[in-house]
């Protein structure tokens, strides 16, 4: 079977990607090898999303596609967040935004610790002090970033925030 193979390099690894490019079954499988040519992820993923260096991401954990559902590995592969997620958002500050099963957001750390609970149709998380802006239904409100404890209640046609400032509609 032909392979179409793509790299690209992950501070010092490789990820690569393998897959048919003609036919009807797609198969596709990403792993990472170091600079010596040996495995370090095996090449079991259909996608694996590695961080840019050169932003405030946390390089510590890669978010990794199997059998269509999303989670988190470290670069030992170990599954830090397991694969029962359908979409996943920012990875800042050792956190991500993920969407599960209920097409529910919320916000895990990489320990695989919830900090904010999977009941919002839409987050937009903040590191730091600012606090995380949420949706349920058609309202807004915010919850504190570190605690995921409600700031306001999603009451509100829009909310904006800047530090310490909420801005409420």
């Amino acid at each position: 079977m032909k392979k179409l193979i793509t790299f690209s390099l992950f501070f010092s690894a490789i990820v690569i990607s393998a897959y048919n490019p003609i036919g009807a079954q797609e198969i596709k499988e990403t792993g990472i090898i170091d600079l010596a040519g040996k495995w370090v992820i095996p090449p079991i993923y259909d996608e694996i999303i590695t961080p840019s260096r050169d932003t405030d991401i946390d390089t510590s954990f890669m978010t990794a596609v199997k059998d269509e559902h999303i989670g988190v590995i470290d670069i030992r592969n170990n599954i830090l967040i397991p694969f029962k997620y359908r979409s996943f958002g920012k990875n800042i500050d050792g956190v991500i935004e993920l969407k599960d099963e209920n097409k529910k957001w919320g916000v895990m750390d990489k320990k695989g610790n919830i900090i904010i609970p999977f009941e919002y149709d839409y987050v937009r998380y903040s590191f730091g002090e600012e606090p995380t802006i949420v949706k349920k239904g058609e309202k807004y409100g915010c919850v504190d970033s570190k605690t995921g404890k409600e700031i306001l209640p999603c009451k509100y046609n829009n909310v904006d925030a800047d530090w310490d400032i909420i801005y409420v509609k």
